[in-house]
This record gives C-alpha cells, sequence and structure tokens, in this order.
C-alpha cells in the first residue's frame, strides 16, 4: 500500500502544473452506525485531489481518498475484537469559497458532492484468556452516497494550508454485501483536519 502512494506522488509531482493537485493528509472521529449499533470510530485518512474553478464562482474538487477506520467490540462470542477496515473512495465535489478579513487571506468554505466508495479489507484480531488470533477478510462491498461538508481553510505559506471542516455522508445505494457486513458504516459524520501541500 505505501509503494501505492509513493508511485502516486511521484505521478503528481511529474504531470502538475502549480497549485492544481492538491495532497492532503487527515486524522479524524467518525460516528459510525448500522440498525444494530452506533459507536465512535478512529479514522485515517489519505488523500490526492485536484480542485479546479468554474465560471460561476465555484471550484471543482476530485479526489481519490484511501481511508481506514479502527474500532472495537469487547463482547463476542470469542472475546474482544479489533477491527480495521479500509477503502477506496473518489468524492467529487463542488465547492464555494467565502472570503473573511485577514492578513493571510483566510476562508470559509461549503462542499456537496457525493461519494462512490469500496471497501476491500478487514482486519480482526480476537482477543481471549491472553490468546490472540487473527483473521483477515476481503470485502468487495460498494457503495454510493451524498456528502456535505463545511469548513475553515487558512494558508500557512506559499505552499502549505490547513483545512479544519465537519461533514456528514449517507449511502443512498449500497450492495447487499456492504448491507451484510458489520463494519459498513451508513451514516459518516466526521470532524477532520487536514494539512494540505500544493505541489
Amino acid at each position: 500500500m505505501r509503494k501505492f502512494f509513493v508511485c502516486l506522488s511521484l505521478l503528481a509531482v511529474t504531470t502538475c502544473t502549480a497549485q492544481e493537485i492538491r495532497v492532503n493528509t487527515g486524522i479524524g472521529m467518525l460516528i459510525a452506525s448500522t440498525p444494530e449499533w452506533k459507536k465512535p470510530v478512529w479514522c485515517t485518512s489519505f488523500q490526492m485531489g485536484y480542485e479546479f474553478p468554474s465560471r460561476r464562482k465555484l471550484y471543482g474538487i476530485l479526489m481519490l481518498q484511501h481511508m481506514q477506520m479502527k474500532y472495537a467490540f469487547d463482547h463476542t462470542a470469542d472475546g474482544q475484537a479489533f477491527f480495521t477496515s479500509r477503502f477506496f473512495s473518489v468524492p467529487i465535489m463542488a465547492r464555494k469559497y467565502f472570503i473573511m478579513p485577514g492578513k493571510f487571506n483566510p476562508r470559509l468554505y461549503m462542499d456537496l458532492g457525493i461519494q462512490p466508495q469500496f471497501g476491500y479489507h478487514n482486519r480482526v484480531e480476537f482477543r481471549a484468556n491472553q490468546t490472540k488470533r487473527l483473521q483477515r477478510q476481503s470485502v468487495g462491498a460498494f457503495s454510493a452516497g451524498a456528502i456535505i461538508q463545511v469548513g475553515y481553510k487558512r494558508p500557512l505559506d506559499s505552499f502549505m494550508e490547513i483545512e479544519l471542516g465537519f461533514g456528514f455522508g449517507s449511502d443512498i445505494w449500497a450492495t447487499r454485501s456492504a448491507k451484510n457486513r458489520i463494519v459498513w458504516q451508513e451514516n459518516r459524520q466526521m470532524l477532520q483536519v487536514n494539512f494540505t501541500r500544493k505541489l
């Protein structure tokens, strides 16, 4: 997986023009829910995307995102269960900026878009009676949902920016394999901090 991200980064550096392609890394809290349970989940993400202006003073954003969620269940038939779930998604959003007064040109923003998502891997570690058992699962589950985000963006220098945002996503359509997996989140609420590097 690391080799994949290194290749993407090198490709972006060699093919992009200034201030068009952005690389984001973020960490946040996600509220995952199904009809059976609802709980907070730690989430990390890596994003590469392209942001471009339109004629109506909106910005279009196309992202390639890898996301990893970690969470645990204390009471299972096999003892404690620690899950790691991994996803690929392609957020496609329209962004509106609201310029704020200030020396460093801070901005508020609002995003609205769709997010096709593919869950491809689960890692489960069971712990009971001082023993551990590791299990890996191939998921192969698709979903597509709507997302809305609001946030604050501030340049740190000519190349670095920081974003603090809150987003909500809800699946509109999901395959049967997605609906039947307990690891699959139907509704997502996420507070995320991104450090953006302009290439």
